[in-house]
C-alpha cells in the first residue's frame, strides 16, 4: 500500500489541522449571527455608518424596521459580541466591534460578487 488510507488514495488524517470541538462551535455561532437577514443588514448599516455607528432610531429609519425589532437584534448581535454599544445620555449608539467583524462583512459581500459565482453554481473553470 501506498500510504493510501482512504479511497482517494490520500492520507490526510494526520497532516490536516483541526479545529478543536469547542472552536467549532463558536465559529459557528458566530455565522449563525450573520445568517439572519435582518441582522445582516444591521450590520452592513454599520459597517458603512460614517461615523462608524448609528443610534436603534437612525438604523430602524434606514432600514424601514421599527425601533422594537433593531433592539431586539443588536442585543442578539451585542450579546454575541458582534457589536459594542456606548450610552450619551438615553441615546445607546452602536458599532460594530472589530476589524475582523469588518472583514467578514467585506468578503461575504466580495465573495457573492465574484465572477467565478453566477446563478448559485460555480462555473465549469472553477470546479477543474
Amino acid at each position: 500500500m501506498s500510504g493510501a488510507c482512504d479511497s482517494c488514495g490520500t492520507c490526510c488524517r494526520d497532516s490536516a489541522p483541526r479545529v478543536a470541538r469547542v472552536d467549532a462551535s463558536q465559529i459557528a455561532t458566530l455565522f449563525s449571527m450573520l445568517s439572519d437577514p435582518t441582522r445582516l443588514q444591521v450590520l452592513h448599516a454599520l459597517l458603512y455608518a460614517p461615523t462608524g455607528e448609528l443610534c436603534v432610531c437612525d438604523l430602524a429609519a434606514g432600514l424601514g424596521r421599527d425601533d422594537t425589532t433593531i433592539s431586539h437584534q443588536l442585543r442578539v448581535l451585542r450579546q454575541h459580541k458582534v457589536v459594542a454599544m456606548r450610552k450619551v445620555g438615553r441615546v445607546v449608539y452602536y458599532r460594530l466591534v472589530d476589524e475582523h467583524i469588518r472583514q467578514l462583512l467585506c468578503m461575504g459581500q466580495d465573495h457573492i460578487q465574484e465572477e467565478h459565482v453566477s446563478g448559485g453554481t460555480l462555473d465549469r473553470e472553477v470546479l477543474q
